[in-house]
C-alpha cells in the first residue's frame, strides 16, 4: 500500500520514503514482504534533487509535475529511462481525454457531491429534530414543576441546571 501526502507527516523524520513492515509483536522477525506500506511525503520529495538513476524518483517526479507538462526535456529524458513510466503516461493521457472517462469520473464526482449534501442535510435536520425535542421536554417539565408549586422563574432555572448537567 502505498500513501502519497501532500503534507510533512512525520517531521523529524528526514527521509520522505518512509516503507513501513509488518512484524510478529513476540518475535522480531518480519512478517511477510508482500504487505507492505509505504508513506511518501511530497514536500519532502520537492526538496530533494532528483536522482533520476532511481526508478522511485523517477515515478515521483513525474507524478509530482511531470504530467503537467510532459513535452517537458526532462520528462521526455525521464521517459527515455523508464518505458514502464512512458506506458503509463501514454495510459494517463489518453485517460484524462477519453470522454467516455471524463464522464464516468465526473459521474464519480457528482455521486461524492450529492452523498456529502445527503449527510450534511441529515445532521442539520437532526440537529433541529433534537432542539426541538429538547424545548419540547424542556417545557414539560417547567409545566410540571409548576403543578408541583414551584414559581415560574424557579422552575426555569431549574430546568436550565438540569440541561446543563446533561
Amino acid at each position: 500500500m502505498i500513501s502519497f501526502l501532500n503534507f510533512s507527516y512525520r517531521h523529524t523524520h528526514p527521509d520522505f520514503h518512509q516503507p513501513f513492515g509488518l512484524y510478529y509483536e513476540k518475535d522480531p522477525e518480519r512478517v511477510t514482504g508482500t504487505f507492505d506500506y509505504h508513506m511518501i511525503e511530497i514536500p519532502k520529495f520537492r526538496q530533494i534533487t532528483p536522482d533520476f538513476d532511481n526508478a522511485l524518483h523517477r515515478w515521483l517526479y513525474y507524478l509530482d509535475v511531470g504530467y503537467q507538462d510532459p513535452d517537458n526535456p526532462v520528462v521526455k529524458e525521464v521517459f527515455q529511462m523508464d518505458q514502464g513510466l512512458y506506458r503509463f503516461a501514454q495510459q494517463y493521457q489518453w485517460n484524462v481525454n477519453d470522454p467516455e472517462t471524463l464522464y464516468a469520473y465526473y459521474g464519480y464526482l457528482m455521486e461524492c457531491m450529492d452523498e456529502k449534501e445527503r449527510i450534511s442535510t441529515a445532521k442539520t435536520e437532526g440537529k433541529a429534530e433534537g432542539k426541538a425535542e429538547g424545548k419540547a421536554e424542556g417545557a414539560h417539565q417547567i409545566v410540571e414543576l409548576i403543578k408541583k408549586g414551584y414559581d415560574l422563574d424557579t422552575a426555569l432555572k431549574k430546568v436550565e441546571e438540569d440541561a446543563k448537567q446533561r
